[in-house]
């Protein structure tokens, strides 16, 4: 017998299949909790160590959700973001994120390096509110991610602050 038919047999259980829905209810709430226990404190280690503010949203129900660097400099008009752009930490992607609609000043030499850095935004897939932007490496955050993060929340962390540096080094601090 296959897994899935064992797994449906074991749930056709009258309190086993209230006990899986309780469970099931809980995972986004336990993957917040990992992002705020976990790697949301090495971030925010390093946004204070960079002189930056850290926004982070980690609700797993709502779309755009995510964490956001702002140099003070910037003057609330954008941010470095990290943003899910669906529910349930999917569609990750990172960027230039404006936080009004007007895109910032940035000379032609800046818009260049961000165009190289970002690739894969064009008129096409430019928005108003994501002028530079390209998909995170592991977009959609799926439960062996969020175990990884955890055991191991230095390697996310990693990540994240890693791109945030590029991004700030190509961009300076306008």
């Amino acid at each position: 017998m296959s897994r899935k038919v064992n797994m449906e047999k074991l749930l056709i259980n009258g309190r086993n299949l209230i006990a899986a829905e309780a469970l099931c209810n809980e995972i986004g709430n336990a993957k917040k909790r990992i992002l705020d226990d976990k790697l949301v404190p090495r971030l925010e280690e390093f946004a204070e160590k960079e002189g930056l503010s850290l926004d982070s949203d980690t609700v797993c129900s709502k779309r755009f959700s995510g964490f956001y660097f702002e140099p003070s400099s910037w003057n609330e008009k954008y941010n470095i973001g990290f943003e899910f752009q669906q529910q349930n930490y999917t569609n990750l992607i990172y960027g230039i994120h404006l936080t009004d609609a007007d895109e910032p000043s940035t000379s032609e030499k800046e818009q260049e390096e961000l165009h190289q850095l970002f690739s894969n935004t064009s008129k096409k897939n430019k928005s108003k509110w994501w002028p530079w932007w390209a998909a995170f490496e592991y977009n959609n955050w799926t439960s062996d991610i969020f175990i990884n993060i955890y055991k191991n929340p230095k390697a996310m962390a990693k990540l994240i602050i890693n791109k945030t540096r590029v991004i700030l080094k190509k961009i300076g601090n306008c």
